[in-house]
């Protein structure tokens, strides 16, 4: 290696050595980061954002309104790609209620938003019914709008 490269290397070394931690900190302070993924949610049809109006009229803050919409498109990928993971209503509410319950784990979303729970409860349940039945491509379909919905809703 010619002596040029070892006094460059040599000079790197050392300046790095000395004010490596200051020049990391002017870069961390002058080097905007964004970490936040964006993800476009297609507007429902009319029949679904009527079914989902009450979710819209709550005011919901944006990071919650990220967390909420996220798992429910989640959710709704789940139901339109997978079939045979989820063949019943019922397969359907249990993967729901455990899956739910994993993705807000210690956060502070059960009070914060009174009803908010029971609202989408109630269009899950006005969607698929209380019956535990076969859930048939119409129903699937139908299962998969209303939860891509509901992630549509908590943004508005």
């Amino acid at each position: 290696m010619p002596n040029t490269v070892k006094l460059i290397l040599a000079t790197i070394l050392v300046v790095a050595a000395f004010f490596g931690e200051q020049i990391i900190e002017i870069v961390k302070n002058n080097v905007e980061i964004v970490n936040t993924p964006s993800v476009n949610v297609d507007e429902p049809t009319l029949e679904y954002k009527t079914l989902v109006q009450k979710v819209v009229d709550m005011d919901i803050d944006k990071k919650d309104a990220t967390q909420i919409s996220d798992f429910f498109l989640e959710v709704a990928d789940v139901v339109k790609s997978d079939p045979g993971f989820l063949d019943s209503t019922g397969k359907f509410r249990e993967f729901n209620i455990k899956s739910g319950g994993l993705n807000f784990a210690g956060l502070d979303l059960k009070d914060k938003y009174p009803n908010l729970g029971e609202e989408i409860d109630s269009i899950i349940v006005n969607t698929i019914g209380l019956e535990d039945s076969q859930l048939t491509a119409k129903k699937r379909k139908s299962l998969h709008d209303s939860l891509s919905a509901i992630a549509w809703g908590v943004h508005q």
